[in-house]
């Protein structure tokens, strides 16, 4: 993969709303700490374009751009160019290190139950079980004690590696969510838009979220790029503590400068963003296997509901991965709760279909491996896309939908 990655931080409470029903009285509006994916990409997109006044007026007029670098990267609304999110992390800088952490919640199949990190073991169900899932294995967990898990954990990029080369990430690769933001609640009132006054009893809250400052950083240690050296470039990285997102994009070459600002969300908060000159989300392949994971980074905007784009059932009922020069079977899934997306198209200026996504962190356990393991990587690192692709399919695919990890099967 090559992408530039993006360090983003917030400088004021950000209000990220999802898709739930929201405006009567004494609703609350439920935002969300990690965004999703299209929020970042087009809040950059919009930064590129930004960065040429003319080229924003006519892309808004017209749809294209006449600078050529500018209408390779961004292309059309109908035909997306060559800029393409991979991947969106939280991140915090930490010590003295060049490049921050990056963090991400943990996969569906790893929990944390009575202080220690268990993962769930694909397992046959016995039989007299009846359950609505149509695959071999069930995902189950095993575990000493009856104790709920953990929510509002995350995994660092270190527990990540070793996630997804078959391994056990340790409990001090985790954080809790208070270590990267904290909640912050604010309360509204609904205006009448033709007299300006309040309207009695509509009164409402939503949450937004105020990330942690510079002074209260964590322990020193090295960031996603794994160098820890001190930046060579012209900017200087933020301080120790420094907290936002890290982003990955495909395509957009040296028309991002190294830094400045851009409006983020739907009030149009304003963030910070620096380029950083390490290599981002470099994930080692495992080696060949007949049996594999794929795991969801970013959420999956799949044509088959929960099926991962070629996953087909034949006429044995089996679930077969068919690709250019590969196949394998599903066996398993772990698929985290869905959820909606929508956004507002500027061009357009209405709101995009809404549709069902599967969470991000789902888990997908594969068997029977056959073909080239190489083609297999490149299908994966490229996104879990059709060949062809479909107009709505090719916007989804540059605001970073459907990007996995191919990650090794742990032994038993």
């Amino acid at each position: 993969m090559n992408a530039i990655p993006v360090f983003i931080q917030p400088t004021d409470t950000l209000f990220l709303r999802g898709n739930s029903a929201f405006g009567g009285a004494g609703e609350h509006g439920v935002g969300s700490l990690l965004p999703q994916p299209s929020v970042l990409a087009g809040a950059l997109r919009s930064a590129l374009l930004a960065q040429h006044p003319t080229e924003l007026a006519r892309f808004g007029a017209k749809g294209c751009n006449e600078d050529p670098a500018l209408q390779a990267c961004l292309g059309t609304p109908q035909q997306p160019g060559a800029f393409s999110l991979c991947a969106v992390a939280l991140a915090q800088y930490h010590g003295n290190a060049a490049t921050p952490m990056a963090y991400l919640p943990l996969p569906a199949d790893l929990v944390e139950v009575d202080g220690q990190l268990v993962p769930l073991h694909p397992q046959p169900c016995p039989e007299g079980i009846c359950r609505s899932g149509p695959l071999p294995m069930q995902a189950m967990l095993r575990s000493a004690s009856q104790a709920k898990p953990e929510g509002g954990v995350w995994l660092n990029w270190a527990g990540w590696l070793a996630y997804l080369q078959g391994q056990l990430p340790t409990i001090d690769q985790t954080v809790k969510t208070s270590h990267l933001a904290k909640p912050d609640p604010r309360l509204g009132i609904g205006m009448d838009s033709t007299t300006r006054t309040t309207q009695q009893g509509l009164i409402y809250t939503t949450e937004g979220f105020a990330f942690r400052p510079a002074e209260l950083g964590l322990a020193s240690g090295s960031g996603v790029g794994g160098s820890g050296k001190e930046s060579n470039g012209e900017t200087e990285p933020p301080p120790a503590g420094a907290t936002g997102y890290l982003a990955a994009v495909e395509g957009i070459g040296s028309l991002l400068p190294a830094q400045g600002l851009l409006r983020l969300g739907g009030d149009g908060r304003s963030a910070r963003w620096q380029r950083l000159d390490v290599a981002a989300w470099r994930v080692p392949t495992p080696p060949p296997a007949k049996r594999f994971r794929l795991v969801l980074h970013t959420p999956g905007w799949f044509s088959g509901g929960w099926l991962p784009e070629g996953v087909q059932r034949n006429a044995a009922g089996d679930y077969i991965l068919q690709g250019k020069g590969f196949s394998a079977r599903l066996v398993c899934a772990a698929a985290g709760r869905r959820e909606c997306i929508s956004g507002w198209d500027l061009y357009e200026w209405k709101p995009k279909s809404a549709h069902m996504v599967v969470g991000a962190g789902s888990v997908y356990w594969f068997d029977d491996f056959d073909g080239d393991w190489d083609k297999l990587a490149e299908w994966v690192e490229a996104g879990l896309w059709p060949q062809n692709l479909s107009t709505e399919q090719a916007q989804r695919r540059a605001e970073g939908y459907n990007r996995a990890w191919l990650a090794a099967w742990p032994q038993d």
